[in-house]
């Protein structure tokens, strides 16, 4: 056989390929091409190889902030901003849930107090594929913004994202970077705590006593409120003990008590970084 006739099938054979399989799907799901913004790296993917009508799919956006710098939980705290997301879907998807954010840290910096999300900032959220769906693929597209801040200045970033997930008999990777990614946005997904603790308020102090489960888990608890004005995030949180049970005591904000606390509990690793959340809906009543 000549040389140019295995070049030309070669050839023959790369142009097929190309045809029928998607360049941004492998053996580890689906990803865009990432995309570098300002101390960002942004890449939108999901652990599916191949998703069927009717089935229910993570979809992963990974925002990977540089050492140092730091993102916006939803409540950013005295300033910043959160991620914000707009997405393109085509008929027959929809998207189930709002994005997931990951728990926060808590950053007292400048005399103003923060929540923030560091180093790989993983954001999921579902797609519900109608059973109906006539296609091969499904085209995906998005838009972020956020800021990126560290100790000295702030900056917007923002990034355009395309992404196809091939349609066909259902499949998902099980290893690799969009594997691991969404175990680990589950891992720190909130919580349901069995029972609600009974928070307390006096002066200008707000005490949590925290659950057993928590403690368990995390020696080191933070509470990162859903809305503004209700914690001052300008002082610290302080652990400590009552009566032999662990509690937070911590500054409030506010002019009027709210009903209840809303927000998580955040546990932390041995660096302060955070490692697992609970959903905290405190009732909050007048005490001592």
């Amino acid at each position: 056989m000549s040389l140019r006739l295995i070049l030309f099938i070669s050839l023959i054979f790369v142009f097929i390929t190309t045809l029928t399989v998607p360049v941004d799907a492998d053996e580890s799901g689906v990803s865009s091409k990432p995309q570098q913004a300002e101390h960002v790296l942004a890449t939108l993917g999901s652990p599916v190889i191949t998703a069927s009508p009717g089935q229910r799919i993570p979809l992963i956006l990974s925002l990977r902030a540089d050492d140092t710098w730091h993102l916006y939980w939803s409540n950013p705290g005295d300033s910043g901003m959160p991620p914000r997301i707009r997405m393109d879907l085509p008929d027959g998807v929809s998207q189930d849930g709002e994005w997931i954010l990951p728990p926060p840290r808590h950053l007292i910096a400048g005399g103003m107090g923060t929540l923030v999300l560091d180093h790989d900032v993983i954001l999921l959220t579902y797609l519900q594929i109608s059973d109906s769906i006539d296609a091969e693929h499904i085209a995906i597209s998005l838009r972020g913004e956020w800021l990126v801040c560290d100790d000295h200045m702030c900056l917007p970033g923002n990034a355009a994202m395309e992404l196809t997930i091939p349609l066909g008999t259902s499949s998902m990777a099980s290893s690799g970077a969009w594997h691991d990614r969404l175990q680990t946005a589950k891992e720190r997904a909130a919580q349901t705590l069995e029972q609600q603790p009974l928070a307390h308020y006096a002066n200008d102090t707000v005490v949590i006593p925290i659950p057993d489960a928590v403690h368990a888990a995390a020696d080191r608890v933070i509470f990162a409120p859903s809305t503004t004005r209700i914690i001052n995030l300008s002082t610290p949180q302080n652990m400590g003990a009552d009566n032999g049970s662990a509690i937070l005591t911590l500054s409030s904000a506010f002019t009027q008590p709210p009903e209840t606390l809303q927000g998580l509990l955040v546990g932390l690793d041995a660096e302060g970084y955070p490692m697992a959340s609970w959903e905290l809906s405190a009732p909050l009543t007048a005490g001592e």
